[in-house]
C-alpha cells in the first residue's frame, strides 16, 4: 500500500474511497491519465473492481468469527492449534498466558462491538472500496485475532502438558 500511495496515479485510482472521493481526486486522476496505452487501461479496469461499503460488516464477523474459533483451539488444543504449535520454533515468550487471554478478549470485545454497531446503526451508503482493501481488511482481522495468542502458545504447551500429566 505503501508503494501504491507513494505513485500519483495508482494514488488517485486506488486509494480514494467513499467521502475521500472527491472531484479533487477525480480531477488529479484525469491529469495523471495519458489518454491510451494498455497499462492506463488495465489500471482504469482494477481501479473500477469496487465492493459496498456495507461489506466493512465482513470485517467484524471474521475477526468475531476467528475470536471464537481461536478460542476453541487454545481451550481443547484443537487440530488449528497444534498445526500452528507443530510449525513454531521454541523461543522466550514476550507474554504470559494471562496476557494472552486479556488481548484476546480485548480483540472479541472490539470485534463484537464494531459488529453490532455495524448491523444496527449503519445507514445504507453507495460509497465503494476498492475491492483489494476489502481482502487487506479481511487478512488483517485473521492475522490479528491468530497472533495475539501466537505469543503466549508456548506458555500454553506447557500449562497443556501438565493437564495431561495430572490426568
Amino acid at each position: 500500500m505503501l508503494f501504491v500511495a507513494l505513485i500519483s496515479p495508482l494514488r488517485s485510482r486506488f486509494l480514494a474511497y467513499g467521502a475521500r472521493t472527491s472531484l479533487s481526486s477525480q480531477k488529479e486522476n484525469e491529469k495523471d491519465k495519458p489518454r491510451n496505452g494498455t497499462v492506463t487501461v488495465l489500471l482504469d479496469r482494477l481501479a473500477e473492481i469496487r465492493v459496498p461499503h456495507s461489506w466493512f460488516t465482513s470485517f467484524y464477523v471474521v475477526c468475531v468469527t476467528w475470536s471464537l474459533v481461536w478460542a476453541s483451539q487454545l481451550i481443547t488444543a484443537g487440530p488449528l492449534f497444534r498445526a500452528v504449535t507443530n510449525t513454531t520454533t521454541p523461543r522466550e515468550e514476550t507474554m504470559s498466558f494471562r496476557q494472552v487471554v486479556v488481548t484476546w478478549a480485548m480483540v472479541a470485545i472490539q470485534g463484537s462491538r464494531r459488529l453490532y454497531e455495524s448491523l444496527e446503526f449503519a445507514r445504507p451508503s453507495k460509497s465503494q472500496m476498492w475491492f483489494v482493501h476489502w481482502i487487506l481488511g479481511i487478512a488483517f482481522y485473521t492475522a490479528t485475532t491468530m497472533a495475539v495468542w501466537v505469543e503466549g502458545i508456548r506458555e500454553r504447551i506447557a500449562v497443556l502438558h501438565i493437564m495431561l500429566e495430572l490426568t
